[in-house]
Protein backbone atom coordinates (compact mmCIF):
# COMPACT_ATOMS: atom_id res chain seq x y z
CA UNK A 1 0.00 0.00 0.00
CA UNK A 2 1.59 3.16 -0.96
CA UNK A 3 0.15 6.56 -0.31
CA UNK A 4 1.43 9.21 -2.48
CA UNK A 5 1.32 12.86 -1.41
CA UNK A 6 1.17 15.96 -4.23
CA UNK A 7 1.71 18.78 -1.98
CA UNK A 8 2.19 22.48 -3.47
CA UNK A 9 0.64 26.18 -3.33
CA UNK A 10 -2.54 26.74 -5.20
CA UNK A 11 -1.75 27.36 -8.76
CA UNK A 12 1.42 25.08 -8.93
CA UNK A 13 -0.86 22.47 -11.04
CA UNK A 14 -1.50 19.79 -8.91
CA UNK A 15 -5.90 19.12 -10.26
CA UNK A 16 -4.29 19.69 -13.78
CA UNK A 17 -2.24 17.17 -13.15
CA UNK A 18 -4.22 14.77 -11.36
CA UNK A 19 -7.02 15.14 -14.49
CA UNK A 20 -3.58 13.63 -17.31
CA UNK A 21 -2.76 11.23 -14.59
CA UNK A 22 -6.66 9.63 -14.48
CA UNK A 23 -6.09 9.61 -18.38
CA UNK A 24 -2.44 7.63 -18.24
CA UNK A 25 -2.05 5.54 -15.52
CA UNK A 26 -2.57 1.87 -16.60
CA UNK A 27 -2.66 0.05 -13.05
CA UNK A 28 -5.23 0.93 -10.35
CA UNK A 29 -4.67 3.87 -8.79
CA UNK A 30 -7.29 5.94 -6.65
CA UNK A 31 -6.77 10.02 -7.25
CA UNK A 32 -8.26 12.34 -4.45
CA UNK A 33 -8.61 15.87 -5.19
CA UNK A 34 -9.37 17.34 -1.82
CA UNK A 35 -10.23 20.83 -2.88
CA UNK A 36 -13.33 18.40 -4.04
CA UNK A 37 -13.64 17.03 -1.10
CA UNK A 38 -15.28 20.11 1.38
CA UNK A 39 -16.21 22.94 -0.71
CA UNK A 40 -17.54 25.56 1.86
CA UNK A 41 -19.52 28.71 1.28
CA UNK A 42 -18.11 31.05 2.22
CA UNK A 43 -14.49 29.72 1.92
CA UNK A 44 -12.92 29.80 4.90
CA UNK A 45 -9.02 28.82 5.39
CA UNK A 46 -8.56 27.83 8.90
CA UNK A 47 -7.64 25.17 11.16
CA UNK A 48 -10.94 23.64 11.63
CA UNK A 49 -11.57 23.56 7.82
CA UNK A 50 -7.94 22.37 7.36
CA UNK A 51 -8.88 19.62 9.77
CA UNK A 52 -12.22 18.97 7.82
CA UNK A 53 -10.73 18.72 4.97
CA UNK A 54 -8.30 16.03 6.14
CA UNK A 55 -10.89 14.39 7.88
CA UNK A 56 -12.75 14.01 4.43
CA UNK A 57 -9.56 13.07 2.78
CA UNK A 58 -8.61 10.37 5.58
CA UNK A 59 -12.33 8.46 4.95
CA UNK A 60 -12.07 8.42 1.41
CA UNK A 61 -8.74 6.62 1.49
CA UNK A 62 -10.26 3.94 3.91
CA UNK A 63 -12.72 3.21 1.61
CA UNK A 64 -10.39 2.51 -1.49
CA UNK A 65 -8.46 0.34 0.55
CA UNK A 66 -11.42 -1.22 1.80
CA UNK A 67 -11.91 -1.94 -2.07
CA UNK A 68 -8.30 -3.16 -2.47
CA UNK A 69 -6.72 -0.25 -3.93
CA UNK A 70 -2.92 -0.64 -3.41
CA UNK A 71 -2.10 2.88 -4.22
CA UNK A 72 -3.40 6.31 -3.74
CA UNK A 73 -2.67 9.76 -4.61
CA UNK A 74 -3.89 12.64 -2.34
CA UNK A 75 -3.18 16.13 -4.07
CA UNK A 76 -3.88 18.80 -1.33
CA UNK A 77 -1.86 21.86 -0.01
CA UNK A 78 -0.36 20.49 3.59
CA UNK A 79 1.45 23.48 4.08
CA UNK A 80 3.65 22.60 7.73
CA UNK A 81 4.91 19.65 8.63
CA UNK A 82 2.58 19.54 11.37
CA UNK A 83 -0.46 18.66 8.87
CA UNK A 84 0.87 16.06 6.85
CA UNK A 85 1.94 14.49 10.46
CA UNK A 86 -1.63 14.72 11.39
CA UNK A 87 -2.77 13.36 8.17
CA UNK A 88 -0.40 10.45 8.29
CA UNK A 89 -1.79 9.84 11.76
CA UNK A 90 -5.52 10.04 10.71
CA UNK A 91 -4.62 7.30 8.34
CA UNK A 92 -3.76 5.02 11.53
CA UNK A 93 -1.15 2.83 8.85
CA UNK A 94 1.91 3.01 9.94
CA UNK A 95 3.28 -0.03 8.18
CA UNK A 96 2.35 1.39 4.55
CA UNK A 97 4.54 3.69 2.02
CA UNK A 98 3.95 7.50 2.13
CA UNK A 99 5.57 9.33 -1.09
CA UNK A 100 6.25 12.93 -0.65
CA UNK A 101 5.78 15.03 -3.85
CA UNK A 102 5.93 18.38 -3.69
CA UNK A 103 5.22 20.80 -6.88
CA UNK A 104 7.10 23.74 -7.29
CA UNK A 105 6.65 26.83 -8.91
CA UNK A 106 8.32 30.17 -9.45
CA UNK A 107 6.53 33.24 -7.45
CA UNK A 108 5.96 35.23 -10.49
CA UNK A 109 4.60 32.31 -12.69
CA UNK A 110 2.03 31.78 -9.57
CA UNK A 111 0.55 34.94 -9.59
CA UNK A 112 0.23 34.96 -13.16
CA UNK A 113 -1.71 31.52 -13.19
CA UNK A 114 -3.82 32.26 -9.69
CA UNK A 115 -4.79 35.61 -11.13
CA UNK A 116 -5.84 33.65 -14.49
CA UNK A 117 -7.85 30.86 -12.64
CA UNK A 118 -9.20 32.83 -9.55
CA UNK A 119 -12.02 34.70 -10.94
CA UNK A 120 -14.05 35.18 -8.23
CA UNK A 121 -10.44 36.27 -6.01
CA UNK A 122 -11.31 33.47 -3.27
CA UNK A 123 -7.42 33.06 -3.49
CA UNK A 124 -5.05 35.92 -1.82
CA UNK A 125 -1.98 35.72 -3.53
CA UNK A 126 0.14 36.83 -0.96
CA UNK A 127 -1.05 34.01 0.96
CA UNK A 128 -0.47 31.64 -1.78
CA UNK A 129 3.23 32.79 -2.36
CA UNK A 130 3.68 32.52 1.45
CA UNK A 131 2.20 28.86 1.20
CA UNK A 132 4.24 28.21 -1.72
CA UNK A 133 7.64 29.08 0.51
CA UNK A 134 6.63 27.17 3.27
CA UNK A 135 5.81 24.11 1.62
CA UNK A 136 9.28 24.47 -0.69
CA UNK A 137 10.88 24.09 2.83
CA UNK A 138 9.22 20.95 3.75
CA UNK A 139 11.16 17.59 3.56
CA UNK A 140 10.27 15.18 0.23
CA UNK A 141 10.79 12.63 -1.44
CA UNK A 142 10.79 14.34 -4.96
CA UNK A 143 10.49 17.92 -5.87
CA UNK A 144 9.07 18.25 -9.71
CA UNK A 145 9.21 22.27 -10.92
CA UNK A 146 6.59 23.07 -12.98
CA UNK A 147 6.99 26.84 -13.54
CA UNK A 148 8.37 26.23 -17.30
CA UNK A 149 7.18 23.32 -18.51
CA UNK A 150 3.65 22.22 -19.71
CA UNK A 151 1.39 19.91 -17.75
CA UNK A 152 2.43 16.80 -19.75
CA UNK A 153 6.20 17.38 -19.00
CA UNK A 154 5.12 17.75 -15.41
CA UNK A 155 2.95 14.28 -16.06
CA UNK A 156 5.62 12.45 -17.52
CA UNK A 157 8.30 13.22 -14.27
CA UNK A 158 5.19 12.07 -12.23
CA UNK A 159 4.60 8.80 -14.06
CA UNK A 160 8.38 8.37 -14.19
CA UNK A 161 8.68 8.44 -9.89
CA UNK A 162 5.45 6.10 -9.79
CA UNK A 163 6.96 3.30 -11.97
CA UNK A 164 9.61 3.50 -10.13
CA UNK A 165 8.23 3.46 -6.35
CA UNK A 166 4.94 2.09 -6.70
CA UNK A 167 4.34 -1.50 -7.03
Amino acid sequence: MTYIIINGAPGVGKSSLLNLLQDNLKSRYALIDGDDLARTVPLENNTEWLNLMQDNIAACSENFIKYGIKNIIISFVFPTQERLNRFKKLLKREQDNFLYIVLKCEDDELRKRIKIRDKQRLLNIEDALNCNHKINRLENDYVVETTDKSPELVLSEILKILSEECQ
